[in-house]
């Protein structure tokens, strides 16, 4: 992906909705691909081969424009906790829109590990992100994960998981 090929995606993120499929189309056609979905997945593939950390963050701008499905879920798991690149936020965001259980034991690993790009930070934005994923995710297994988070060392990390555990419980009623 060439500089200007991003410049081009991420052109998408301010286009006003009335003119968003008609940009859509322009990207799909640019790269050669014949529907949105499937350049998603090979923009995404070819960033992780690459190891190239602004494609990662390109390509999930266009798989988010043409939606997220079982395939890219499989390789949002496989980069999630990737130190190559800086968009585990987004990542963690996307995971937890699944609701998908399996997304568990990745999602416990956002909430705990501190990606170099983000050591220093106190706010801990992914791991709040994370145990917000955790917390709704269905089951007697994301529960525990947020009993287990609440004796975690760091207070955000706590006090994030304490909330969800909470707010699980208002909502069982």
């Amino acid at each position: 992906m060439t500089p200007e090929d991003s410049e081009a995606i991420f052109s998408l993120v301010h286009v006003p909705q009335a003119e968003r499929d008609g940009a859509m189309a322009k990207i799909v056609k640019r790269f050669g691909e014949t529907d949105g979905r499937t350049l998603g997945l090979r923009l995404l593939r070819e960033a992780i081969d690459q190891q190239y950390g602004d494609g990662l963050v390109a390509a999930s701008v266009v798989a988010g424009s043409f939606g997220f499905d079982a395939e890219h879920f499989d390789i949002l798991i496989r980069v999630a906790t990737a130190e190559w690149h800086t968009d585990h936020e987004n990542i963690a965001t996307t995971l937890a829109s699944y609701r998908d259980i399996r997304a568990l034991p990745t999602l416990v690993k956002l909430a705990t590990w501190i990606p170099q790009h983000e050591e220093g930070d106190d706010i801990r934005a992914l791991a709040v992100k994370a145990i917000w994923g955790i917390g709704n995710l269905p089951g007697s297994e994301a529960e525990d994960a947020l009993r287990d988070l609440t004796h975690d060392e760091d207070k955000v990390v706590r006090e994030a998981a304490e909330y969800q555990l909470v707010r699980r419980a208002k909502q069982a009623g």
